[in-house]
């Protein structure tokens, strides 16, 4: 048994894989303190913390996005996650509107193999595959790679691949009150959703011994949809095959609105933000390169586009809160080492949390809740923002609410350095 040392979860760090372009807007500074602790510096995991000597895992309790109804956020300006625009819960007793005849056969787009002797029911609808990832948003231009394991979604790509079309949405979801009786759902998906493209697959079958089948490389496309319904929700709930929903585009409502003056206040918001981080210099900040032309706050999803800002924004969080979290657990760490050598024990490879002195426990709670005091809303702050912007139709409003994020880490820094000057005075 691993020592459990009540943690807040580590799925609530909803970290995106951005694109490789992306990447290089991340400044980390590097940590030269001599450590003395025997613990290699672990990186972030999702579920549990692992070291060679101990393993700590974390508690269920807490995570943020993953509450029934989600997140929402603390700070004032910011819309939370009821905010988004949902479908109604999944129905477990509606009839699959993809089937064409009594076995089964579905013709939606990537949906199965189709009945050639009668036309299919979806046959004059704009049908797409549903993967839902969970509650993380993902932004056009970003890049991401899966690993292909459940049956269902491995039927997916062989249809993609089949029919050519190479792409699936992947809405946002929040769970609901799941009562059976009456027919709930247990699960909403978000209206607007992002579209993968399929750029590569590898098959990896015999490396995984089938554990995993693909491992799949996927660009986020520009191009958003709206979903209508789900045409088969109870498969959802018997896993027998993926969601497939009727879809129309979505095009931002403000196309033809000057937003000029919005994009330049938030650009130089951007860069007031990017000299007090380098000022302060924050161990995670925006890099020397990401400012003028190389960053703007346009439309579009070229490289240069208010999409590729809040990506670079969303690692940039992301990335802080991993390596306040490795500060955390190399802390506590260090703690545990310190009291089984101090009292001339050998470090064992897990222990229960009960078991430790009051002293060494007291220690540990102090420093979760450090941890819990600042981590956890920030977080939630990053996923309910970017979740409503990455669903959000208009140029405009998302530009309102990124202009908020950015001003509240301005007074953060800012708050940071009075502090720092007083200090040295």
């Amino acid at each position: 048994t691993a020592i459990s040392l009540g943690m807040m979860s580590a799925s609530m760090f909803q970290t995106t894989p951005v694109s490789k372009g992306y990447s290089c807007g991340i400044h980390v500074q590097p940590t030269y303190r001599k450590m003395s602790s025997p613990f290699k510096k672990k990186t972030f995991q999702r579920g549990a913390c692992k070291g060679p000597n101990l393993r700590c895992v974390s508690s269920s309790a807490g995570a943020a996005g993953q509450q029934p109804g989600g997140p929402e956020s603390e700070l004032a300006g910011l819309p939370g996650w009821a905010d988004v625009e949902w479908l109604a819960p999944l129905d477990r007793f509606a009839p699959d509107e993809t089937e064409t005849n009594a076995a089964g056969d579905s013709a939606a787009d990537g949906g199965g193999v189709v009945d050639l002797d009668a036309p299919p029911p979806t046959a004059n609808m704009n049908t797409i595959p549903l993967f839902p990832l969970g509650s993380q948003p993902y932004l056009p231009n970003s890049e991401q790679v899966l690993n292909i394991f459940e049956p269902r979604y491995r039927a997916l790509y062989d249809n993609i691949l089949m029919n050519g079309s190479r792409r699936f949405a992947v809405p946002l979801v929040r769970p609901v009150d799941d009562d059976i009786l009456s027919g709930g759902g247990g699960l909403q998906l978000a209206v607007t959703c992002p579209v993968f493209y399929l750029e590569t697959l590898k098959e990896v079958s015999e490396q995984t011994n089938d554990s995993v089948k693909y491992v799949c490389v996927h660009k986020v496309l520009d191009r958003r949809v709206k979903l209508k319904r789900v045409l088969n929700p109870s498969r959802w709930f018997d896993r027998s095959s993926y969601l497939v929903a009727e879809y129309e585009e979505c095009e931002d409502t403000d196309d033809d609105v000057d937003t000029s003056e919005e994009e330049a206040r938030v650009m130089a918001l951007w860069n007031e933000v990017h000299s007090l981080q380098s000022k302060s210099e924050e161990e995670v900040r925006l890099a020397e390169g990401v400012v003028g032309s190389d960053v703007s706050m346009s439309r579009g999803g070229d490289m240069g586009s208010l999409w590729r800002s809040l990506s670079i924004w969303y690692e940039l969080v992301t990335q802080r809160c991993s390596r306040k979290q490795s500060a955390m657990e190399a802390r506590i760490q260090e703690i545990l080492r310190n009291h089984f050598i101090g009292g001339g024990e050998g470090v064992p490879s897990s222990v229960a949390f009960a078991d430790l002195p009051e002293s060494v426990k007291t220690e540990i709670m102090r420093i979760q809740e450090e941890f819990k005091d600042e981590v956890p809303d920030e977080i939630t702050n990053l996923v309910t923002s970017f979740s409503w912007m990455a669903t959000h139709d208009s140029h405009a409003g998302r530009l309102g609410v990124f202009e908020t994020v950015l001003e509240s880490e301005r007074k953060r820094l800012a708050a940071r350095a009075s502090l720092k000057a007083l200090f040295e005075k």
